[in-house]
């Protein structure tokens, strides 16, 4: 009776597996950033006696392929998939009042703004992300607006921008009435 455990060959997408040798059972395959969808997993037997089941976890988790002969100990293959992410977490533009913020760089983290004496409304503040993906909190306390930006793998930086209201140097009034 047959007593072979191993695949001669695994397939992800119609490709080899990279790297592949029979008495490897563990691999680790990075899926490219956006796959919704696990690609197809086949495999060559080294003979038609051998039972294999898979089981397949989805696109960020394992898929098992057991390899069961006539006779003896089986052997589990392990793909373990996950999906690229992205790191970016700049921003594509900073606005004030729906106005590009001057001199904007999205590696620049800490800008000011300096507002005309007497004003008395703070401008607002939007922004385009540079990815769809991020995840964005916009917070504004004591004339400070923080914009933390969150990638996709984690990764976050924080903008500021500061607000100076200008003071008025004149000491004089204008007129008397």
């Amino acid at each position: 009776q047959a007593t072979n455990a191993t695949l001669k060959m695994i397939y992800v997408g119609g490709k080899p597996l990279e790297g592949f040798t029979p008495q490897q059972t563990e691999y680790d395959y990075r899926l490219p950033k956006g796959t919704t969808q696990l690609p197809i997993v086949t495999y060559d037997k080294n003979d038609d006696y051998q039972t294999v089941t898979t089981r397949s976890g989805g696109i960020n988790d394992d898929y098992k392929i057991t390899v069961r002969p006539q006779t003896g100990a089986s052997m589990t293959y392990v793909i373990h998939f996950s999906v690229e992410t992205s790191d970016n977490t700049a921003l594509q533009m900073i606005y004030l009042d729906g106005k590009p913020l001057p001199e904007f760089d999205s590696e620049v983290l800490q800008y000011t703004h300096t507002l005309p004496v007497g004003v008395s409304k703070i401008p607002s503040v939007t922004f385009d992300k540079g990815e769809d993906s991020q995840k964005v909190l916009s917070i504004f306390g004591n004339n400070v607006q923080t914009i933390t930006v969150t990638a996709e793998s984690g990764k976050s930086r924080t903008y500021t921008v500061t607000f100076v209201i200008q003071r008025s140097e004149s000491a004089y009034l204008k007129m008397i009435y």
